[in-house]
């Protein structure tokens, strides 16, 4: 499919500067290589995004989230990783911190999630699976960390999914589509 880059022009954004009404919301790496509108083929106002380093779910993002639901009535949430993910690969060389700065804090909190810890002992390669794993853990953190976000799940009011892209070939797999 070839993309159309729609509503990227200096109309479209001029119709913006009264409000928004974004379709989805996306929560994906801050990596350069990675731009939901892009990604996604949207245009402007059409995609109400979240970047971190690693994708990772905390307050600020959940807060962020919940806004655009209440706010703009957001039916769907994609927590998207990625291929060849920094922080992930950050954390698999360097599990226990030593990093400069805050980056400590990022593998902290990637560190915490059960499944990473069993990968850290498995032989071979494991960042694909590593980047799987922390999208996962994603979407349960914003399926059952908000009443705001939960309420509207359970309500049948929002979709919430996990996914990754790949950096080759430029699609996205669903890696998470069911409810829990």
């Amino acid at each position: 499919m070839r993309p159309k880059h729609p509503d990227q022009s200096k109309f479209r954004r001029e119709s913006l500067t009264d409000g928004q009404t974004p379709k989805a919301i996306v929560v994906s790496c801050s990596d350069s290589r990675v731009p939901p509108e892009i990604i996604f083929d949207q245009g402007l106002g059409d995609i109400f995004t979240i970047r971190t380093a690693g994708n990772v779910i905390g307050d600020i993002e959940l807060a962020s989230i919940e806004y655009a639901v209440l706010k703009f009535q957001c039916k769907t949430v994609v927590i998207l990783g990625h291929e060849k993910c920094g922080a992930i690969q950050a954390f698999l060389e360097q599990p226990n911190g030593n990093h400069p700065g805050h980056l400590d804090e990022l593998i902290q909190f990637i560190r915490q999630q059960p499944v990473q810890q069993k990968l850290l002992n498995r032989e071979g390669d494991n960042s694909y699976q590593s980047v799987i794993t922390n999208v996962i853990y994603a979407v349960t953190q914003v399926r059952t960390h908000s009443t705001v976000i939960a309420e509207h799940f359970e309500g049948h009011e929002l979709e919430i999914y996990g996914a990754v892209y790949h950096l080759k070939n430029g699609q996205v797999q669903i890696i998470d589509d069911e409810r829990k």
